[in-house]
């Protein structure tokens, strides 16, 4: 029978889980707060909402962090959105640098008869304009903070741009907060200690007979195997229990700590009957308990 503990903090994955929290959060509120202004010139209404929906995501990404991340169990499922977010994160970037680059330009402003406009705008209708020196600048012609945007461009082409400058920028702010938790995740998942192998062989046996418990861990500082006491990493040991058996193994690190129980059933003839006749030895009330010099190491 088996029976696995579940994983517990150590003294750095809190450490790395607070800082998790507070770069997801962080990355939400930047581009909320200070690249609202900054790199997203989309007409104060949708400014702000776009701040709205940063702070909500800044503040759900601090409580997916609290309730996954402290769970190193659950840190270890995660990490493997860690490459599908980081790759969105990515492509919103190159799509929002994109658009934004062949949109709020100048050269398209001042140069409407150049051929290739509308072809490197990608499909988005310009009306003709001379843009004077002194003149606002292109992103308060194109989104009329300042001045008629319809001289720049017309309604049905600034509409089209504006959902979908949106929708990029709000894919990059989640993309990115979510990018962040779980790379944290992927830390915590990395970092923790890890119980590949922990075998018995065979179980259960007869009174009298040796067992083989067999072991392969990493990442871990300290590893203990009860009743024999503290191991290496990868080993292995022969064991002649003379009763039924608790093998209980625990790897530590400054991540985390993780424990594998696996039991060992003993069985004792009676009435002269063979061994398959057996049945289970338990431990009595006064029999000695299983220790370390029922263990050999191999």
């Amino acid at each position: 029978m088996q029976s696995v503990e579940p994983q517990k903090f150590g003294d750095v994955a809190p450490l790395v889980t607070a800082a998790t929290g507070l770069f997801s959060a962080g990355w939400a509120l930047v581009f909320g707060v200070v690249g609202r202004k900054k790199w997203y010139p989309n007409g104060e209404p949708l400014q702000e909402l776009v701040a709205r929906i940063s702070f909500v995501v800044a503040a759900v990404g601090v409580a997916y962090v609290y309730y996954n991340l402290t769970d190193p169990d659950q840190a270890s499922r995660l990490k493997s959105f860690l490459w599908p977010a980081a790759g969105l994160t990515v492509t919103a970037l190159l799509l929002y640098i994109y658009f934004y680059s062949i949109l709020v330009h100048e050269r398209w402003l001042k140069e409407p008869h150049q051929p290739n406009a509308e072809k490197i705008i990608g499909g988005f209708s310009k009306t003709r304009i001379t843009v004077q020196n002194g003149s606002p600048s292109p992103e308060e012609q194109i989104w009329g903070s300042n001045r008629d945007p319809n001289l720049v461009w017309p309604p049905e082409a600034r509409a089209k741009a504006r959902v979908i400058l949106t929708a990029i920028y709000l894919l990059l702010v989640v993309a990115g907060a979510a990018g962040l938790t779980y790379g944290g995740a992927a830390v915590i998942a990395a970092r923790a200690p890890r119980i590949e192998d922990f075998f018995v062989d065979p179980k259960p046996i007869t009174s009298g007979e040796v067992t083989t418990i067999r072991w392969r861990i990493v990442n871990a500082d300290e590893v203990e195997l009860k009743p024999c006491g503290h191991v290496e990493s990868l080993g292995s040991l022969s064991a002649q229990p003379s009763t039924s058996v608790d093998y209980k193994l625990t790897a530590k690190n400054k991540f985390a700590e993780r424990g594998i129980q696996r039991t060992l059933v003993v069985r004792v003839p009676f009435n002269n009957d063979t061994p398959s006749a057996s049945k289970p030895r338990q431990p009595q009330p006064n029999a000695p308990a299983p220790n370390a010099g029922d263990c050999v190491v191999r």
